[in-house]
């Protein structure tokens, strides 16, 4: 059956961006995701039509829902039969007047459970040497947190189901409205929520690929990337980069070449390896 890259949120901003490059430059289809049906296939047909290809298709999808999920990868198994990229791009930076717990919330539900969900719908259909990159950002930076949490986080080796409870403790914790007593940012700093969330994210691409080196399938490479700045909805028109720039990290992750060991369970911006550890 054919290659496919499988973007999530590429109806727009980065991910419409990422979806035209690997259109350009992967050998398969290319399939994206939006929650939006209506639109979505709009999109997916003008890209074709921009593009003059064939390679782009559209499936709708909710990161938030397990049945969505579940429909997308029946969709992609009876399709295709596997997987060869991943790219868990949607996510949400909430703004407006919320709540910080129903943002912590929210945030988290999306940005972090959702791509827990589908890294574990759509891990059993990856196909050796496949290419899985989790969109996070250097928002997600591990000073935003307290020294014992930045110790956790960066433990060499946590576990993903010890990342979770880290996300769903947070939750809970603004709830009760204990977010500074322990040691989670506050509103003082900028998009707590979504820098809390992004932690989460690269944590949990870090733990995923200690796994997929005792994986039976050869050269699964998972990694986080920061897109930068970027100008879309989320970013604003100030940002520094295009689209097409956030974008470039991204896919030159999805298409490391065959027989690549580094990077692998790193976190990526601009093309180099970024530390990712308190302090710096």
């Amino acid at each position: 059956m054919d290659k496919v890259a499988l973007v999530t949120g590429g109806n727009r901003g980065i991910g419409h961006a990422v979806v035209k490059r690997l259109s350009k430059e992967f050998n398969g289809v290319v399939l994206f995701t939006a929650r939006d049906a209506n639109n979505g296939s709009k999109v997916c047909g003008e890209l074709n039509k921009e593009l003059n290809t064939e390679n782009i298709q559209f499936h709708p999808l909710d990161v938030t829902s397990k049945e969505s999920i579940g429909k997308l990868r029946d969709h992609v198994q009876d399709n295709f039969g596997g997987l060869d990229i991943l790219v868990n791009n949607a996510g949400v930076l909430l703004r407006g007047d919320m709540s910080y717990a129903e943002k912590a919330e929210t945030t988290i539900r999306t940005n972090y459970f959702g791509v827990l969900e589908m890294c574990n719908s759509f891990f059993p259909l990856l196909r050796p040497h496949a290419r899985v990159v989790n969109v996070s950002s250097q928002l997600g930076s591990l000073r935003s947190v307290s020294p014992l949490l930045q110790k956790q986080f960066a433990s060499a080796t946590l576990t993903i189901a010890e990342i979770t409870a880290l996300m769903e403790k947070y939750v809970r914790d603004s709830r009760d409205g204990k977010i500074s007593e322990m040691g989670w940012p506050d509103k003082s700093q900028y998009a707590p929520a979504y820098s809390v969330s992004k932690i989460g994210v690269t944590a949990l691409s870090m733990a995923q690929a200690r796994q997929f080196k005792e994986d039976a399938r050869e050269g699964i490479i998972i990694n986080s990337i920061c897109p930068g700045w970027v100008r879309t909805d989320m970013g604003g028109p100030s940002a520094h980069r295009s689209p097409d720039e956030g974008a470039d990290t991204i896919v030159y992750c999805a298409l490391l070449p065959k027989g690549t060991t580094s990077p692998n369970g790193e976190f990526v911006y601009s093309r180099e390896i970024q530390p990712w550890t308190a302090g710096k």
